[in-house]
């Protein structure tokens, strides 16, 4: 799955590499190491400190179980003009 996020650095894409309602684990492009981004009070967190933004998710091959992940976010959690759609 990629994801594009907004976050203080601007835009970034990566991989997601294991998602939950709550919970992502992504591979940033010119990070060195995996993020963990975290769903806190309605607002997405990258590494539980910096404010981030979900601006694409793109979803491909078997889908079977992501249902519950797209459906867990909520359209006030996407970026401005993006709905979660199922």
């Amino acid at each position: 799955m990629h994801i594009i996020i907004r976050d203080s650095n601007g835009l970034r894409e990566g991989i997601v590499l294991t998602a939950s309602q709550n919970r992502m684990r992504v591979a940033l492009r010119g990070s060195k190491d995996t993020n963990q981004m975290e769903l806190r009070d309605g607002q997405w967190t990258l590494e539980g400190r910096q404010p981030a933004e979900i601006e694409s998710l793109v979803l491909q091959g078997d889908l079977n179980g992501l249902g519950s992940l797209v459906s867990g976010i909520e359209d006030e959690h996407l970026g401005k003009g993006f709905k979660a759609v199922a």
